[in-house]
């Protein structure tokens, strides 16, 4: 099976940093289901599923009282009763499901959105200590070569030149160290806010994806352009809410009884006909005070629409070509490690080393070829990881249930 120049040095890590503590890929990426994003989702959710649509057939009821002379027996007792619009009570029931149902989609958007970030920590993480070591070879490298170079100074066919471009070179990558050291230990304390360690932190990837298992995941059949992607049943519920919210607005402005009153006078207690009165009040909709609310409405239902679509376009388009740069990283890393593990700079260098005294700045440059070989594979391999990450996530499948480790070998369950 094949080894990636990342697998291979850390590999090689374990043995020269036995104090390190390896954290399964699995533990950490587990670990997105706990993240502070998803704790104030959860709340508004359990405040949505504990609450109601609060539309009953009555918008208000009020009860009013009238004092004629402060006297108890001249009093006035009133009853308002203020009806739902025609249809308001059945449009407030969708929209407390449709919001419900967009705030549970929003915590699926919100937990996709910290998986991906704990597979791409866990790849910048593994890239850069595979960088940094291929790094530090080629700078012993280069402090051999201007060893030699110095030591050649009194030579007729010295070129100063050549000594001050190795000495820039490894100036270059004293510099480029120093930053990539940094990377990692930014890296190591965003792991370390996720997962509680102390000490060196290594990954276990001994059963970690290889880019076969990359191929087989690209090639199953999942246009992930359906409700299952959570991006875009996202888009589409918001879409549903506008509608809702303005098919409400409608309802609301559709209380044609403005209102039903019952009225009760103590003066006329004894006479029940004529203490007890009933009141009627409509609304002619002649004039609407809420047009431009209504309009409003109807503008953002519209925008969530267009965005819906849009939304549907930018995912195909982004899946095609995300899966079109995959193909492409993986076929030039294959032509790569093909060249090194048969090339003919390996198989010079074995030549040279058989040879009494060869030029050692040959022999130099032929490491060195190799070694920078290693590092374009390297980088090569940290883009083939990040957009496989890409391309699962704007095709749904990193939140699709079960939720499973797409960087194990086995695609197991994720916390199993």
């Amino acid at each position: 099976m094949k080894k990636t120049v990342l697998m291979s040095f850390l590999l090689f890590s374990m043995t020269v940093c036995p104090d390190a503590l390896a954290i399964s890929l699995n533990e950490f990426i587990a670990t997105a289901t706990k993240d502070y994003t998803l704790g104030f989702q959860n709340e508004k959710i359990k405040f949505l599923r504990a609450s109601s649509s609060n539309t009953p057939f009555l918008h208000a009821i009020e009860f009013r009282t009238r004092t004629n002379e402060f006297d108890i027996d001249k009093q006035r007792y009133t009853l308002r009763l203020r009806p739902n619009g025609w249809g308001e009570a059945r449009d407030g029931e969708k929209v407390y499901h449709i919001t419900l149902k967009y705030n549970e989609a929003q915590h699926e958007l919100l937990l996709s959105k910290a998986l991906k970030m704990r597979y791409l920590t866990i790849i910048d993480f593994l890239h850069s200590n595979a960088h940094l070591e291929l790094e530090r070879n080629l700078m012993v490298l280069y402090e051999d070569k201007i060893n030699v170079l110095k030591k050649s100074v009194n030579n007729l066919d010295f070129d100063a030149k050549d000594l001050i471009d190795a000495e820039d070179e490894g100036l270059q990558i004293q510099l480029d160290l120093i930053t990539i050291e940094n990377k990692i230990v930014n890296i190591e304390d965003e792991i370390r806010r996720h997962i509680s360690t102390q000490g060196p932190i290594e990954f276990d990837i001994a059963n970690m994806a290889d880019h076969r298992l990359i191929e087989s995941v690209m090639g199953k059949r999942n246009p992930g352009t359906g409700r299952d992607n959570i991006h875009l049943r996202n888009a589409a519920l918001s879409s549903e809410l506008a509608q809702g919210r303005y098919n409400l607005e409608k309802s609301e402005n559709r209380r044609f009884i403005h209102y039903f009153e019952t009225n009760f006078d103590m003066e006329d207690r004894n006479e029940l006909n004529r203490a007890l009165s009933l009141e009627l009040g409509f609304v002619i909709p002649i004039v609407n005070p809420n047009r431009l609310d209504m309009n409003r409405r109807k503008m953002t239902s519209i925008r969530e629409k267009r965005r819906y679509e849009d939304r549907k376009r930018e995912i195909a388009e982004k899946k095609t070509i995300t899966l079109r740069d995959l193909k492409r990283l993986i076929k030039q890393y294959d032509i790569l490690t093909r060249k090194r593990e048969s090339g003919k700079t390996e198989s010079s260098l074995k030549t040279y080393l058989r040879i009494d005294g060869v030029d050692p700045l040959i022999l130099l440059k032929l490491k060195e070829s190799m070694l920078k070989t290693d590092i374009t594979l390297e980088k090569i391999n940290r883009r083939i990881y990040t957009k496989y990450i890409e391309l699962l996530d704007i095709s749904g499948k990193l939140i699709q249930k079960p939720i499973i480790n797409y960087l194990s070998r086995n695609l197991g369950q994720v916390g199993s």
